[in-house]
């Protein structure tokens, strides 16, 4: 698995969110695990400047966040480190997309979160910048790849939608946004079920890399969140991934990118131990991608 990660993304801020920490968390403890042989970590991207920002968003907003002109985005104090990170983030998604454009059959990971709310002019909630607009859109240009998103967060996945209107291409670079709904069963049915539809594509060739974001806080011992139990959480990954598996033993070339997105549990201040739930189930569903396409 290739990984664009760089402690650059990282950000320690006083905020209920420790999802500005989450890439260095979840990247701790895949390379302490039985997998870390099989990670080669990309470490050297340039950070994202205010252009390609601009890509998705309005550049009163740029420029005012970077500024640090803006209230606190949302639920994220603003400081120099975190507006830095944000830049890296949001780079390491369109890398981590472009690896997989340029390399058959991959298997790479974008370690952020911090997209899907975001609008063209403003953030929302832990979400400071649309970066799944901006890293698809972009590679469309450059390329003309289209990419299929599935947002298994435990919150809809809005941005895409709301640039419709103000960024062309969305709807050309991105052909498909799937957002489950649902409580148990039904909302594992539901993503068995998509997967005819993503299989169709996939077929007929309409897609040329898949963006899984499977949030943890669709758990339902998540702070936000109350979607599935563990075993079912997992059973998702089982069932997007052995579909992966399928198509490309069928001949079929099916890039796969995988982001964290959401996850909220609070500790007291100074402990580690409910937001090691979050890190852990985000393990487990790269564990699971792992050996179940790579062996």
């Amino acid at each position: 698995m290739d990984v664009f990660y760089t402690p650059q993304q990282v950000c320690t801020v006083n905020s209920p969110s420790r999802s500005p920490e989450k890439p260095r968390l979840v990247m701790d403890e895949l390379m302490s695990g039985s997998f870390a042989g099989d990670i080669r970590i990309h470490d050297d991207f340039p950070p994202f400047d205010n252009l390609e920002f601009l890509i998705a968003h309005k550049a009163s907003y740029i420029d005012s966040f970077f500024a640090g002109e803006l209230p606190n985005n949302a639920d994220i104090e603003w400081s120099p480190e975190f507006a830095e990170s944000v830049r890296y983030t949001n780079s390491s998604l369109y890398h981590a997309i472009k690896f997989a454009t340029e390399n058959e059959n991959s298997l790479v990971l974008s370690p952020t979160s911090g997209f899907h709310h975001a609008g063209p002019s403003a953030g929302c909630g832990f979400c400071t910048f649309s970066g799944q607009v901006i890293a698809s859109v972009k590679r469309w240009r450059e390329t003309g790849a289209v990419g299929a998103y599935l947002d298994l967060d435990g919150h809809y996945g809005n941005s895409i939608g709301d640039s419709v209107g103000f960024c062309t291409n969305v709807n050309e670079a991105i052909a498909w946004n799937f957002n489950p709904g649902g409580y148990g069963e039904s909302y594992v049915a539901e993503v068995r079920d998509a997967m005819i539809e993503l299989e169709t594509m996939v077929d007929a060739e309409t897609v040329d890399y898949l963006v899984w974001c499977h949030g943890a806080d669709s758990h339902e011992d998540d702070d936000l969140g109350d979607n599935v139990n563990t075993e079912q959480w997992l059973e998702c990954s089982e069932i997007f991934y052995s579909l992966v598996k399928r198509k490309r033993d069928e001949g079929f070339n099916v890039p796969v990118v995988m982001a964290l997105f959401g996850g909220y549990r609070a500790d007291p201040p100074g402990l580690y131990e409910n937001y090691r739930f979050v890190v852990n189930l985000h393990v487990q569903d790269l564990e699971i991608g792992m050996r179940i396409l790579q062996g």
